[in-house]
């Protein structure tokens, strides 16, 4: 298995194992919001998405690289028209708590961070609408020997 296919299993299991027990569900698979049931909620769908790449030494074929990889998060929560919102910031700061116990994916990174957080507070003109969805990007600092990305 890959450093990187590694690291991303890290923190499903990170995240599913998360001491505060707030994140209910948490899966690789691209599944749509009618697949769940309200027991599910809030969960967190995720993935690896861009990397960055660079040569740290370099000796024939073999070499140090360091990366930068990118995961995405797809958070779902549910609730009342008026508290998804404050339910949303509940679980970007549970996903947060959950990753800084262990920035170094044990001791697979260098570091691992929360950058990036993106919500779309129109999904709340429908008055019906009772799930709400934040974005997280994480990103993860991570050195490997070429041949074993």
């Amino acid at each position: 298995m890959s450093l990187r296919e590694q690291i991303v299993e890290d923190l499903v299991s990170t995240l599913r194992d998360a001491n505060n027990g707030n994140i209910r569900f948490v899966s690789r698979k691209i599944l749509s919001e009618s697949d769940f049931s309200r027991q599910q909620y809030p969960l967190v769908i995720l993935g690896a998405s861009d990397e960055t790449r660079s040569d740290l030494t370099m000796t024939g074929t073999s070499g140090t690289r360091e990366s930068f990889l990118q995961i995405t998060l797809l958070g779902f929560v549910s609730g009342a028209k008026s508290e998804i919102d404050t339910l949303r910031n509940r679980l970007i700061e549970d996903v947060e708590v959950a990753i800084d116990a262990d920035r170094t994916r044990n001791s697979l990174a260098l570091n691992t961070q929360l950058t990036a957080v993106a919500v779309d507070n129109f999904d709340l003109v429908d008055e019906q609408k009772t799930v709400g969805r934040v974005d997280l990007t994480i990103e993860v600092h991570y050195v490997y020997t070429r041949g074993t990305p």
